[in-house]
């Protein structure tokens, strides 16, 4: 698998033309789309095809408390080692579904320097379109459910408001 993955909000890498100009990247996009903690910023290995990312959508999905429209953007890992980033194995509780931790990355060692480069990288990126992918909200359900009635995922590894989601999903 030679891409990475990461959800984000197409919104917010958009030029807002009352106050920015084009090379700005809004604030937003960096406090909400660019998150870290402890200095990482989470990625999912994958392939480039959308049955793959599917998996990326599942594995983030589960961890949420609701069933909405999820965007992701996609990037070849090669690209982001250019750059001198690093990404090690976060095989950690990142999600629900046992069979996806092995997939998850942290980009590390980053400072405010390093994920501003990062932010420029990536707004070229989204700004572009360039493997950018939207799941809508019955999607994501599909991926949970099926997941679930697959063995998957299990119900009660759930947050109690994302199986009220599914439930009210399922119900005729």
């Amino acid at each position: 698998m030679e891409y990475v993955a990461r959800k984000y909000q197409p919104s917010k890498w958009d030029i807002d033309s009352t106050f920015m100009v084009a090379e700005d990247i809004q604030a937003d996009a960096v406090s909400i789309c660019l998150k870290t903690s402890s200095n990482t910023l989470s990625f999912w290995r994958c392939c480039d095809d959308i049955d793959d990312l599917k998996e990326v959508a599942l594995a983030v999905a589960c961890k949420g408390t609701s069933i909405d429209k999820m965007h992701f953007i996609r990037f070849r890992q090669s690209d982001i080692f250019d750059l001198g980033f690093r990404l090690d194995e976060a095989p950690d509780n990142a999600t629900h579904v046992r069979d996806l931790m092995p997939r998850h990355l942290n980009l590390t060692r980053l400072t405010l320097a390093a994920l501003s480069n990062f932010a420029h990288f990536m707004k070229d990126k989204a700004r572009g379109d360039v493997r950018c992918h939207t799941f809508t909200a019955r999607e994501v359900f599909d991926l949970l459910n099926n997941a679930i009635q697959a063995n998957r995922l299990k119900r009660e590894s759930l947050d109690e408001r994302l199986l009220k989601h599914i439930d009210r999903l399922r119900s005729p």
